[in-house]
């Protein structure tokens, strides 16, 4: 249930319902934050959260909270608005058996939730910590939040609730933002309660909640279950890409049981999150710097182009296992030859990382002579001498070895966090060739506008996103897609940004 956190004043309340009642589905009322909140305003609350589920919460400070003091002091405070008979009654783990009992016996139509936060960590053994904390005890409903410090915690919240939640009924969350994935597929995993904010209205009651509009809108929250299918962004920085915007949209008009989410993984977490993912209904990735060249390793096997390439962009599943392709090259060759033919053209490619594998090696068979240009020359060197090109460093290269390059692309990230940075200086450019820059946000980069100054025809890197991403459609869902119309709803959900 999507649960909107009522905090702060009695009149900041009243307003959040209001504003989210077409939306939420349940509202919590945190009187440990309430500075004052009279048993009146507290009627007042209830009879506009009638049609709703309420959840009564007086967090103690242990608990991530602000109540101070005993048990027997809080039961005082909490007492009165019992009576008022809010769905649920939110107690910690902690709380005395005498004082459940109590609850049970004095408010019966109040149903108890026994919760779990640890805001520094994520247990090792969730299993153990669950039974050992939340379930040796009776209640309506249980919830664990913890803080997620590593990807793979999320994982691990995710297996454990998804095999609690056939008989209880249990919400698990991680916090922080390496927990944002347990929030975005609670539906999926079977979580009970997911507390959301109104971004233009409310602040965070924990680290890592979501505004309720982008769940809404962006992950068509209300439709996932726990036979969707769930696909990702793997890489970092993610921040930049569309992708959640676009993808999501495919599915839409698809009309398929699937939702898209981008994931940031540090380099340390990249092997455990795959192989952990394999267990789940993670059914496939896109796979963006820095892990191109190294995520192959994980994969049951690769297809030709990827093994020729030795990079992966893509990661789809079959019978359990992941799989590699690459669709970087197939972008950028079909982005480039709206505007011009390449065989016989002479390129230059900036960089040497597995973007740039994947478009050399396209380059090379659709005809053209390439150059690579790297900061670090013996990078550009070796994939050029392994590819079958020329590779040099940007302190070597000057426009003596190639006065006029048909076809100048940019395969960096350069220019994606600051649209102020270019890989290229305007006098480097010459004013013949074409330009294109792989990064698709922001849509015209610093190169971009420098080369259009120059009066050079430009490919932006969201043409290139969008060929790619139609093929790992393809390869996703495992079956043959209109391909201009996904790259319309591909296109149009980037041009509506």
């Amino acid at each position: 249930m999507l649960t909107i956190v009522l905090q702060s004043s009695f009149d900041e309340s009243l307003n959040l319902i209001q504003k989210t009642a077409e939306k939420a589905e349940c509202f919590e009322i945190r009187l440990d934050t309430f500075e004052d909140l009279t048993k009146e305003q507290a009627k007042t609350l209830f009879k506009e959260l009638a049609p709703f589920k309420t959840i009564l919460t007086c967090r103690k400070a242990s608990q991530g909270g602000m109540f101070e003091g005993s048990f027997e002091k809080r039961w005082e405070l909490i007492k009165p608005y019992l009576s008022l008979e809010p769905t649920f009654v939110d107690f910690e783990y902690d709380t005395p058996d005498d004082h459940l009992k109590r609850l049970n016996e004095e408010f019966p139509k109040t149903k108890l939730i026994l919760s779990y936060h640890d805001f520094d960590k994520t247990d090792s053994d969730l299993s153990s910590l669950t039974k050992r904390v939340l379930l040796s005890k009776n209640a309506d409903a249980y919830k664990l939040a913890t803080m997620a410090n590593h990807a793979e915690d999320a994982l691990r919240m995710f297996a454990l609730v998804r095999s609690l939640s056939e008989d209880f009924l249990f919400t698990g969350i991680c916090m922080g933002e390496k927990g944002e994935l347990t929030r975005i597929l609670a539906p999926v995993f079977g979580s009970t309660f997911n507390y959301v904010i109104d971004k233009e209205s409310s602040e965070e009651s924990a680290p890592g909640q979501l505004d309720i509009s982008d769940l809404i809108d962006i992950y068509r929250y209300r439709s996932l279950n726990k036979a969707t299918k769930v696909f990702a962004l793997l890489g970092n920085p993610v921040a930049q890409s569309p992708s959640r915007i676009t993808h999501n949209k495919v599915f839409r008009d698809l009309n398929e049981n699937a939702v898209y989410l981008k994931i940031k993984l540090e380099n340390d977490e990249l092997s455990s999150f795959v192989n952990c993912a394999k267990k789940l209904p993670f059914h496939g990735f896109s796979v963006t710097v820095p892990f191109k060249q190294d995520v192959g390793a994980l994969c049951k096997s690769l297809d030709d182009r990827a093994n020729k390439i030795k990079a992966v962009n893509t990661l789809y599943k079959r019978q359990g296992e992941f799989l590699g392709s690459n669709t970087d090259g197939i972008g950028a060759i079909k982005a480039l030859e709206a505007s011009t033919k390449l065989e016989g053209k002479t390129v230059i490619v900036l960089g040497a990382g597995g973007s740039a594998r994947a478009i050399v090696y396209t380059l090379l068979s659709a005809g053209a002579k390439v150059i690579i240009i790297n900061r670090t020359a013996s990078k550009a060197q070796a994939l050029a001498s392994e590819l079958g090109c020329t590779g040099v460093g940007f302190d070597d290269f000057s426009h003596d070895q190639v006065k006029s390059p048909d076809v100048i692309i940019n395969t960096t990230t350069v220019g994606m966090n600051d649209e102020m940075s270019t890989p290229l200086r305007g006098e480097c450019i010459s004013n013949r060739a074409v330009v294109m820059d792989i990064v698709a946000s922001p849509k015209e980069t610093k190169l971009l506008k420098l080369a259009k100054e120059k009066g050079c025809s430009v490919v932006y890197g969201y043409e290139m996103f969008v060929y790619q991403a139609v093929e790992q459609f393809i390869l996703f869902l495992d079956q043959e897609l209109d391909r201009q119309s996904i790259g319309k709803s591909i296109k149009d959900a980037y041009d509506s940004l």
